[in-house]
């Protein structure tokens, strides 16, 4: 008897895109890793000025993909936090776009295309892509929780008075009663998040 060509299943990908430092970075691979026992082809996207450091850690037997965009940054620096939010805001999503483009079209079929894109919150920049591409989007806070909703009441704490628009607390006797001020989720800058992810049930994508 001939021998049997068996073709290997293409698993739905998803794209990981971390901030890119390492504190964000190794939790993005622990999702990643998390990803791959559900079936599906996890993508960790970083600039060019870390790709390779990052990738050289990895185990090689390790089925996280990983792919690098430019980022305009020379090699040597400076990778300051100014110069890195610059690289987010003006060279990285047209190139991330292009990536998913290019990713997609490995694909002959439905299967096997991006399905979800996993966004770290400092990387905001990323939501509009996947918005551009109609790709659903879920964001990832590496801290604890406490810090995200202390953020996230910021333009509550403004609105009400608590502190101005640079951060700073005003004066007792300009500070509205804490009795009249009770944040809430629903008014804060989690609402805001919300809508720009569109909500998803992963298991629904699920290969079966």
């Amino acid at each position: 008897m001939g021998a049997k060509c068996t073709l290997k299943a293409k698993k739905p990908k998803i794209i990981l895109v971390p901030y890119p430092a390492q504190g964000h970075v190794t939790p993005m691979l622990k999702l990643g890793s998390a990803l791959l026992s559900h079936g599906f082809e996890p993508i960790v996207v970083t600039p060019e000025f870390i790709h390779h450091r990052i990738a050289a850690n990895m185990d090689p037997i390790d089925e996280i993909r990983f792919m690098s965009i430019p980022d305009g940054l020379e090699q040597e620096g400076p990778h300051d936090f100014f110069a890195i939010e610059k690289a987010m805001e003006n060279i990285m999503p047209t190139h991330l776009e292009g990536l998913i483009h290019k990713v997609d079209e490995e694909e002959e079929g439905e299967d096997g295309r991006v399905v979800c894109m996993v966004i770290d919150l400092l990387a905001s920049w990323a939501i509009e892509v996947a918005n551009r591409c109609r790709i659903p989007a879920a964001g990832f806070w590496t801290a604890m929780q406490a810090t995200y909703r202390l953020i996230a009441a910021i333009p509550e704490m403004v609105h009400s008075g608590l502190i101005s628009k640079t951060g700073s607390a005003y004066a007792i006797n300009r500070r509205p009663s804490m009795a009249n001020w009770n944040p809430s989720c629903k008014k804060s800058k989690i609402q805001i998040l919300d809508s720009n992810f569109r909500t998803f049930n992963i298991s629904s994508m699920a290969p079966h």
